[in-house]
């Protein structure tokens, strides 16, 4: 099942990961964080899943929504984050959340999907013995 909110498409995949698709051209605010952390508390009560946040090209956001996502608050929601990049995009955003903001959960970025399955897997795993 998907659900969907102004930004995003976000489903769970092999009952473990929590997927998360942002829509292309899309700026996210501090209300859309919310919404999708409402969705990932729905989906994850226990917050035992990891999540997969596909980015898919180019979005904007600000620092207090970078600054969200590393909270305590925003670590409680789920165990790790793996970030899927564009090849072709830069990923300044996602690398700039990493070194600045250090989210409190194992973070990776990544160019391909089956890196970014694979590495979700094992940090599911790792957390969940």
């Amino acid at each position: 099942m998907q659900f969907e909110t102004r930004t995003s498409y976000i489903s769970v995949i092999e009952d473990c990961i929590i997927y998360i698709k942002v829509r292309p051209d899309m700026h996210v605010e501090v209300k859309d964080a919310e919404e999708n952390d409402e969705m990932i508390k729905r989906l994850n009560p226990d917050g035992k899943k990891v999540v997969l946040l596909h980015t898919q090209g180019i979005f904007t956001t600000g620092p207090d929504v970078l600054k969200r996502g590393a909270s305590e608050e925003a670590s409680g929601l789920y165990k790790a984050l793996a970030i899927l990049i564009d090849k072709h995009s830069p990923g300044l955003i996602g690398k700039y959340f990493i070194k600045v903001n250090k989210p409190k959960q194992p973070t990776q970025l990544f160019t391909k999907m089956e890196e970014a399955l694979a590495w979700c897997r094992e940090q599911y795993a790792l957390a969940n013995p």
